[in-house]
């Protein structure tokens, strides 16, 4: 793949990402905190708002950065996040946890 460390210190690609991500990482954090305090029976969705900012996150490097590949680090991040939303949203409907 030819990541190198150096790639994975550009975090935004431009303005549009920087201020997207913050607004995406900003409600995430405070859907977060609302759904474990008061809403305990939609914990779930606190996997979809870490999807949102790494599927935002994957699209912008895909789009701006192709040449470094480095969207695929944050395409893998955002798979292995819907696995956990898969794997949590199961055994919660089966009374597993």
């Amino acid at each position: 793949m030819n990541i190198e460390e150096t790639d994975l210190d550009k975090q935004y690609v431009n303005k549009l990402h920087k201020h997207g991500e913050i607004i995406l990482s900003g409600t995430s954090i405070i859907l977060m905190i609302i759904l474990v305090t008061d809403f305990p029976h939609l914990r779930i969705l606190i996997f979809v708002g870490m999807v949102a900012v790494f599927s935002f996150r994957t699209i912008m490097q895909w789009i701006f950065t192709k040449e470094d590949k480095t969207y695929i680090l944050s395409a893998i991040t955002c798979v292995l996040l819907i696995l956990g939303l898969v794997t949590y949203g199961t055994t919660n409907h089966f009374n597993l946890i």
